[in-house]
């Protein structure tokens, strides 16, 4: 029952217990998906990541059920609520209190808006939200490759590759990264800090984060990531962008097939992606090179101006 329910704040002894149950509330244990302790306590350590103050754990009779961190982009004055809470009886009253908790704080963060992450198909976390004020004003698909045929990679001329290089390259990503998702929709800028971290955890390789260049200036990226559990492997292509100075040349189709054929040659036999649903040229595009959807995600907002907590 709810009254049953406490909500405390994360401790890093936490870490194996938490990690265990959010394997299996997202049904991830055993599957490439999986979330490794080592990738979990990366993320946990990531600049500007403070876990003891911004992850809240609800628990019943001393295990946890349910989990969110409240994670803040100061740039777009808002704060995401990254949440587990599985498909219980006491899932509403659970997904109250660690509401309540992750938008007290997002206010005390300096917020204004209160975004939230939730499968198309979760009809129950969906209408629990609309009865809370929330709107949805984005959606994303999950797109997966898994075919054997894969189209030739050919450059446009004057173009070559090149692969990431530890301690050299990480201000040069940073800035293409910026450069490249300026403006677009919950894209919080990144520091040099933060790519650094990120190109060192777990299911990243250097040589799968691949430039274009134009000689000596470059163009644009693919960032491809990679996970093998249990016999079964999973390639993700977790960035792409192209600098506004080179898009309608042809770049994007390039090196998004560059990561795909290096991780093909992993031997990786699907590839996974998220992509804005209004974004229609990259769509095309990761259709064209026959990628499906399996799934979709709504982006859900609401204002924090209308609290007034004390």
């Amino acid at each position: 029952m709810a009254n049953a329910i406490v909500i405390r704040n994360f401790r890093w002894e936490d870490t194996d217990n938490i990690v265990n149950f959010l394997n299996i509330a997202r049904g991830q244990s055993g599957t490439p998906n999986e979330e490794s302790k080592l990738l979990f306590t990366q993320r946990f350590n990531m600049p500007g990541i403070n876990p003891l103050n911004d992850c809240f754990i609800a628990e019943s009779n001393g295990n946890p059920t349910g989990y969110i961190q409240v994670i803040h982009e100061g740039s777009l004055s808002r704060t995401v609520g990254s949440q587990t809470i599985p498909k219980t009886d006491d899932r509403e009253a659970i997904y109250k209190l660690l509401s309540n908790v992750a938008i007290k704080h997002s206010i005390k963060k300096g917020a204004s808006l209160y975004h939230i992450q939730v499968d198309d198909d979760d009809a129950q976390l969906i209408d629990i939200l609309k009865a809370d004020g929330f709107k949805q004003v984005k959606s994303y698909f999950n797109l997966l490759w898994e075919e054997n045929f894969l189209a030739k990679l050919e450059l446009p001329q004057g173009f070559s590759l090149r692969t990431f290089q530890h301690n050299k390259d990480e201000v040069l990503l940073t800035n293409l990264q910026n450069t490249s998702f300026y403006n677009s929709w919950g894209f919080s800028p990144n520091t040099v800090e933060e790519i650094r971290a990120r190109v060192r955890m777990e299911r990243c390789e250097a040589d799968g984060i691949i430039f274009i260049e134009d000689q000596e200036y470059t163009a644009g990226y693919n960032w491809t990531l990679s996970q093998k559990t249990n016999g079964r492997s999973l390639g993700w292509i977790s960035m792409t962008g192209v600098d506004p100075a080179y898009r309608g040349r042809k770049l994007g189709k390039a090196i998004v097939l560059a990561g795909m054929h290096y991780l093909k040659a992993k031997n990786i036999p699907q590839i996974a992606l998220e992509v804005d649903s209004d974004n229609f040229v990259a769509y095309n595009l990761y259709n064209q090179l026959g990628f499906k959807i399996t799934a979709r995600t709504l982006w859900f907002e609401k204002p924090l101006d209308e609290y007034n907590f004390r």
